[in-house]
């Protein structure tokens, strides 16, 4: 018998800058990550004390291709503009669920 652990839900923090976990700094927000496929996540900023900017996304995105993922799905408020070219897949009264190709 062998056993093959695979885990599927992550948090990734957002710091400002010169702010690390490391140094138990306060962070910016927590995202939850839910692998849902095996190259695809579904994210959700719940706990978000401030609107993410641009460059903390860029930031992960550059840490979800590096694990190997390629694809993000985000449910957001219907008329949101979603970065990196998303598009929606489906709505749902006031949410829409956007797919975004890393």
């Amino acid at each position: 018998m062998t056993v093959h652990v695979e885990w599927t839900q992550g948090i990734a923090r957002t710091y400002d800058n010169g702010h690390q976990f490391e140094n138990a700094d306060p962070f910016v927000s927590v995202i939850k990550v839910d692998k849902i496929g095996p190259d695809a996540v579904l994210l959700s900023a719940d706990l978000t004390q401030r609107k993410l900017t641009r460059t903390d996304l860029a930031e992960l995105k550059i840490e979800l291709i590096t694990a190997g993922f390629s694809l993000v799905y985000c449910w957001l408020k219907v008329g949101r503009k979603v970065p990196y070219g998303g598009r929606v897949i489906r709505t749902t009264g006031s949410l829409a669920l956007w797919e975004i190709e890393l």
